[in-house]
């Protein structure tokens, strides 16, 4: 039992928590393919337990759901964002740029929706921060997809600047 009440932060954890161990079929099942227990796993997604998921459950068990969005949630919280490289050969630099700017647009638009009354509320500055989550996100893979692109050319080109 936790002494204390869980914030706002750690009860979003502990949901995320509980999604992740529902998307692998459950607590037996999260049970098998980790090192702890059913009884463990559930006192990770309770918010009457102070116990969260250690790293090396959480990589396991992420890696075999193939969703990170605990991860992703950790990171948001410490003011981050998780980039996955995006695009594949055929996709150009110039489409990116058109997703980035379509991003920019939203978050300019939400931007404005929520100052129409004269102020941001706290509505309106989470869907903003969403907004510019979205902005960074695809930054970021933008700038990651050209790191990329260019380590390809300098590998079959050595030696070109």
């Amino acid at each position: 039992m936790t002494p204390y009440p869980l914030s706002s932060e750690q009860l979003a954890l502990k949901a995320l928590t509980r999604n992740l161990i529902d998307k692998l079929g459950g607590l037996d099942a999260a049970a098998s393919c980790c090192r702890v227990g059913r009884s463990q796993l559930a006192n990770y997604c309770s918010p009457h337990h102070d116990q969260f998921l250690p790293i090396d459950i959480l990589q396991r068990l992420e890696r075999v759901a193939e969703d990170a969005a605990l991860t992703e949630e950790l990171l948001r919280q410490h003011g981050l964002v998780a980039v996955r490289p995006q695009g594949s050969p055929a996709a150009s630099i110039l489409s990116g740029l058109a997703l980035l700017a379509a991003e920019m647009s939203d978050l300019h638009r939400v931007s404005a929706e929520g100052m129409e009354d004269g102020q941001l509320c706290r509505d309106d500055k989470l869907r903003i921060e969403r907004e510019l989550q979205d902005v960074i996100r695809q930054a970021s893979g933008l700038m990651a997809d050209i790191h990329a692109r260019l380590a390809r050319a300098a590998a079959a080109f050595p030696g070109r600047p």
